[in-house]
């Protein structure tokens, strides 16, 4: 059950919750002015506390919630969001030695482990977690953006073929859905309202991983769609 008397949120997440986006005129990474946090925020009148950090994985992020645990003391639900960086590569480990055993970030089977034990806790806690699903990547893009001044030739040794990466992000995102069934914890699925949309590439940056400002319009969309969040 909701406590409606508690009308805090917490995210946990990483640049995607952060609010991370590529300036393709700056050439850098920079925050957007509202990412779709903020956008839920002043629609429905809530507080929430968007401890996400860019980079974070799962397992930095059960770091930041062990430290950040009496801040959701009046949390009525706590947003996980992770499982972009988990499964990412050292490519340019890759790009020297693709025969080599290389392995992602966090990689699957404890990725699966480490995201349970975050539930439980944020369970443990008296909070609610909702997990988010993984926005799609553009993994043409993707390959393009993590293959710059690299061997692109041994990172296709690597893969097989480009569209290997998408297929292992879906993977992950397959794995949050598992976690949520048997964890008995509800999962938005933010990943097909992006995959509903003829060009996907409207809504994610020239890295081909981060949503940009339409593509944070949509996950607002899709989360006060949803009926989860009250207004107060």
């Amino acid at each position: 059950m909701i406590d409606l008397k508690k009308t805090k949120i917490a995210i946990f997440g990483d640049s995607v919750s952060k609010g991370i986006v590529y300036d393709d005129i700056k050439k850098k990474y920079r925050k957007v002015k509202k990412n779709f946090v903020d956008i839920i925020s002043e629609s429905k009148g809530l507080v929430i506390d968007n401890l996400s950090k860019f980079g974070c994985t799962v397992s930095k992020g059960i770091e930041i919630f062990r430290k950040n645990v009496d801040k959701i003391k009046n949390c009525s639900i706590v947003v996980l969001e992770f499982g972009g960086n988990d499964c990412n590569f050292k490519w340019s480990e890759i790009a020297r030695d693709p025969y080599a055993e290389h392995e992602s970030a966090v990689p699957p089977e404890r990725f699966r482990e480490e995201y349970e034990r975050l539930i439980k806790a944020v369970k443990a806690a008296n909070c609610v977690p909702v997990l988010l699903s993984l926005p799609p990547i553009d993994y043409l893009r993707f390959f393009e953006w993590v293959s710059q001044g690299l061997s692109r030739e041994n990172i296709l040794k690597f893969l097989g073929n480009k569209d290997f990466i998408y297929r292992w992000h879906e993977m992950y995102n397959d794995i949050i859905f598992d976690l949520a069934q048997r964890e008995s914890v509800m999962v938005l699925d933010i990943r097909r309202i992006f995959l509903s949309h003829r060009n996907i590439q409207d809504y994610i940056c020239t890295d081909g991983m981060h949503p940009n400002e339409k593509g944070h319009e949509l996950i607002s969309k899709a989360l006060l769609d949803c009926g989860l969040i009250p207004d107060l």
